[in-house]
């Protein structure tokens, strides 16, 4: 068990760290946009995503302050006002402290070779 911070959502004027989890094989990757890098430098490739908070103090039924989602292109939401971007994951706020939590298990790096395979990055 490895010593975490407590997952909070409470006001503060003082700084916050926000933990966020994203799913990348749940990412349209067609939805990235690039721009151009400075004096000819390497494009950059992004990924526009927002986090929906709830309101302060509240949480989820797993101590989740909101939930991570990608934006739509503009150019696709003036063709589909419906259209919505995919569930990307989850955030929590973190408090520094001692707290024992699970760690997780981390995926082989041949397995992880496997998943990756067909992302960008």
């Amino acid at each position: 068990m490895a010593n975490l911070p407590n997952k909070i959502n409470k006001s503060s004027n003082a700084k916050r760290f926000i933990k966020l989890d994203i799913d990348v094989t749940s990412i349209d990757k067609s939805w990235f946009y690039v721009t151009q890098g400075k004096d000819g430098s390497k494009p950059k490739v992004f990924l526009k995503a927002t986090l929906m908070m709830l309101p302060d103090g509240e949480t989820d039924r797993f101590g989740n302050l909101g939930m991570i989602v990608q934006d739509v292109p503009q150019e696709v939401h003036k063709v589909d006002k419906t259209k919505r971007g995919n569930i990307l994951g989850n955030a929590c706020e973190l408090e520094w402290g001692s707290c024992e939590q699970e760690t997780p298990t981390l995926v082989k790096p041949e397995a992880m070779n496997e998943i990756a395979d067909d992302l960008p990055f």
